[in-house]
């Protein structure tokens, strides 16, 4: 048998696999693209769930918070009454009143027994810890207990109380009890002579409570469903801020504003300056925690409510492991599914790429031909004009090879003074758009053909340009008779509309060369005003003829040597008209018979046979009513003498704007006046 096992020749080619820019092969890139998806959307996950977590956190705060700063701001106002109840009792007053204490007389035993009782009933306030008496100068007159240590705070607020009037909250300072040390908080009230004159306060009253054993007992750790929650009160002290709770020690209780040492501490500071929201910090060493503000009334104190970030963190760890398997399986299951689909899918899209490639061969195959075929000439060239690719139909126009025109530029093809405009035109079609010109070919035997040229360009980068050719030289020459026969018989209509002015006036010789003349300056007047070339013509023929309706008028009246009755006037009128009718049926481009019936009408509707006003007079039959009007003026009649040109013109500026149109007597004025004009 045969050896059939498989040689360099027949063995099947191993698939390479496609790659993204020559570099990385498209399964990894796929790969990575998943798992960056996959990640994107576990991270956008969490970040939603940890959005939700941190209004859960802050919803409990702020409600621990106002539910704390009611109940302090409740036992301050309790305990505010309480001093001013002991402050209205009248052996307290009547003490203060005699000065007697401090640097007065000394207390008699009456008086401190009176005291020592109002102590002991004082002592049945839950966290009772010290009364205290104060006269006017802040001295102290008395106290019930020195083992508290001693403080300047109850002295200050006796003076703020004094000099104000009104109670004041003692600051917190520290007081020993044995061995430990307890926040106190001290009240304290006016003291006057009589309680309803009104008067200046003779001493003040301060009453101190320990903290530790009546207010913290009521900031209780609150349980909920985010980490615990606890509670301190904060209190701004200059450039420190002071801090009391359930558990802290006030003695450690003060914080410098610039140097916090824990996230505790950095909240309180913050807290103190941006009440009520809710915040977070982190200190130098990256502790985190939650906080939230609320100012208790009729107090300088803030509650802050604190939980710690890092508990509330745990729950989302879980989560986090969980969307990091969660994302692992995804992307090794989407890795998978691409291994396994991308080879069938590479092979679909190989044999796409072969069927288009076929497809483009056979459109650019047809294109090829049907441009080798066509009557135009096309050239394909570069950005520098250099001829790439020429048709067939350019050889038989240019006379030279293929291979000679490979060897030339566009321009070369033109007459000498043509190849700077194919240059041009070549730079316009790289930065705009198609364009066309028509130029003059050499051939190569030195004869030249006259050929319009489409160019177009074909894109950037490298910048190639087509050109469709056409030969046009016999059409050229074709309207070249043409045109030459349109101007012939133009000579031949005018020199025909001349032989009948000249018929009509021979019967009218006084006005020998009137329509000449009328007709030579109708014509300026048109060019003047701007009109084109082929309206000027018009504006002559309707000089030469707008006195044609005279026919119709006896030659012994045209001829008349003096003055016209009235009677043959009116015939004289009825030219207009007349001319009018003769001319109705002939098809001129101009309005010349509507023209010649109103060349006698006036601006103001003084003129005839119709009265016409404005408007309703056509340009043409204003200007010729100026130029017939002007050229009568100036000439001999039997009837009248021969004005002189000024006289003519000042009669027509007279007239400006009422009998004849004004832009039009301006030009006639300029033509004769700054032109040179004359017949």
């Amino acid at each position: 048998m045969p050896d059939e096992s498989p040689t360099p020749s027949n063995r099947s080619p191993r698939a390479r696999p496609l790659r993204v820019l020559g570099l990385v092969p498209v399964p990894l890139v796929f790969f990575v693209v998943s798992c960056i998806l996959t990640l994107g959307a576990g991270t956008a996950a969490f970040v939603w769930f940890w959005g939700n977590e941190r209004g859960e956190v802050d919803g409990v705060l702020q409600a621990v918070a106002l539910a704390e700063a009611r109940i302090v701001e409740s036992w301050v106002v309790e305990r505010r009454s309480q001093s001013a109840q002991f402050a209205e009792r009248e052996g307290v007053r009547r003490i203060v009143a005699a000065g007697r204490g401090a640097g007065g007389a000394a207390l008699s035993d009456a008086d401190r027994a009176l005291l020592m009782g109002a102590a002991r009933l004082a002592q049945l306030v839950p966290g009772f810890a010290r009364l205290a008496l104060f006269d006017a100068a802040g001295d102290s007159v008395w106290k019930s207990s020195s083992d508290l240590g001693d403080s300047d705070d109850g002295r200050d607020g006796a003076l703020r109380t004094v000099a104000s009037g009104a109670p004041q909250l003692v600051q917190v300072h520290a007081g020993r009890t044995g061995g430990a040390v307890d926040a106190l908080v001290g009240f304290t009230h006016p003291v006057v002579a009589s309680p309803g004159d009104g008067g200046r306060p003779i001493g003040a009253i301060c009453m101190c409570f320990r903290a530790g054993a009546a207010l913290f007992p009521l900031l209780q750790a609150w349980e909920s469903s985010v980490p615990p929650v606890r509670s301190l009160i904060l209190r701004s002290l200059g450039d420190r801020v002071q801090m009391f709770g359930p558990g802290l020690d006030v003695s450690e209780g003060e914080v410098t504003l610039t140097k916090p040492k824990s996230w505790r501490d950095l909240l309180a500071v913050r807290a103190l300056e941006v009440p009520p929201r809710l915040f977070e910090g982190l200190n130098e060493r990256g502790l985190p925690g939650f906080g939230r503000a609320i100012p208790v009334a009729h107090t300088d104190w803030v509650v802050l409510a604190l939980a710690d970030r890092a508990a509330a963190h745990e729950p989302f760890r879980l989560l986090a492991i969980a969307a990091a398997l969660i994302a692992g399986l995804l992307v090794g299951a989407t890795g998978w599914i691409l291994r396994s689909t991308w080879w069938e899918g590479r092979r679909r899209v190989v044999a796409e790429r072969k069927d288009a490639r076929a497809e483009i061969s056979r459109v650019l195959s047809r294109a090829a031909l049907a441009i080798e075929a066509a009557q135009d000439a096309y050239v394909l060239g570069d950005a520098e004009g250099r001829i790439l690719e020429v048709s067939r139909a350019t050889i038989e126009l240019t006379g030279y090879s293929r291979d000679e025109l490979r060897q030339m530029t566009f321009a070369q093809l033109a007459e000498p003074d043509a190849p700077a405009e194919h240059r041009d035109r070549l730079e316009s079609v790289r930065v705009t758009r198609p364009t066309r010109l028509s130029s003059r070919w050499r051939r190569k035997d030195a004869t030249v053909t006259d050929v319009e040229v489409s160019l177009t360009s074909l894109g950037e980068p490298d910048f190639l340009f087509a050109a469709f050719v056409r030969d046009v030289t016999e059409l050229r020459r074709a309207h070249a008779l043409v045109a030459e026969q349109v101007a012939q018989l133009e000579r031949q209509m005018l020199g025909s509309v001349a032989a009948v002015g000249a018929i009509i006036e021979l019967r009218d010789p006084y006005t020998a060369g009137h329509q000449r003349r009328v007709a030579t300056l109708a014509r300026a007047i048109a060019r003047e005003l701007g009109y084109a070339d082929d309206r000027c013509t018009g504006m002559e023929i309707l000089g030469f003829v707008h006195d044609i309706g005279k026919v119709a008028v006896p030659a012994e009246i045209l001829s008349k040597p003096c003055m016209l009755t009235e009677i043959e006037f009116d015939f004289i009128k009825t030219h207009a008209a007349a001319g009018r009718e003769i001319l109705a049926s002939v098809a001129f481009p101009w309005p010349v018979a509507e023209a010649i019936h109103q060349h006698h009408e006036r601006l103001d509707g003084s003129g005839y046979p119709r009265g016409l006003a404005g408007d309703a007079i056509l340009p043409e039959a204003r200007i010729i009513a100026v130029a017939d009007t002007v050229e009568a003026m100036v000439s001999h009649r039997p009837y009248r003498p021969q004005r002189s040109l000024d006289e003519a013109l000042a009669e027509l500026q007279r007239g400006a704007g009422r009998l004849y149109d004004s832009k039009v007597v301006a030009v006639t004025v300029r033509l004769f006046r700054e032109r040179g004009f004359s017949w």
